[in-house]
């Protein structure tokens, strides 16, 4: 919209920003602004970020990097499982092996 892209190069806000801006408002991620999130949001964003909103915001990006870490490793070791019970469970063929033997009719069985 023309008017909108206008608007904000007027407060200069970038694209970028506008919609960051908005997800920001949208609390519930509908992609919706409702007067009701608006008015809460805006109080909460009003002014600097106090230590406190600091403490709490590197809190919990200590966490999410804690659980993503852990995740990893999860995923890590269930890779290593499977792929490990893939290597031993086929032992070692050529190409022609690996497909399954055909019945005296000439067709793969089902």
């Amino acid at each position: 919209d023309e008017e909108m892209k206008a608007f904000f190069q007027s407060i200069e806000i970038n694209a970028v920003d506008a919609w960051t801006l908005f997800d920001s408002l949208d609390v519930n991620g509908d992609h919706t602004i409702s007067l009701e999130e608006f008015s809460e949001r805006c109080i909460q964003l009003h002014g600097p970020a106090r230590s406190v909103d600091l403490y709490a915001l590197k809190k919990e990006l200590r966490m999410l990097e804690e659980n993503t870490s852990s995740m990893n490793q999860q995923l890590t070791e269930v890779l290593h499982q499977y792929l490990g019970g893939l290597t031993r469970k086929r032992p070692e063929k050529d190409a022609a092996n690996l497909l399954p033997d055909k019945d005296d009719s000439g067709i793969f069985p089902t």
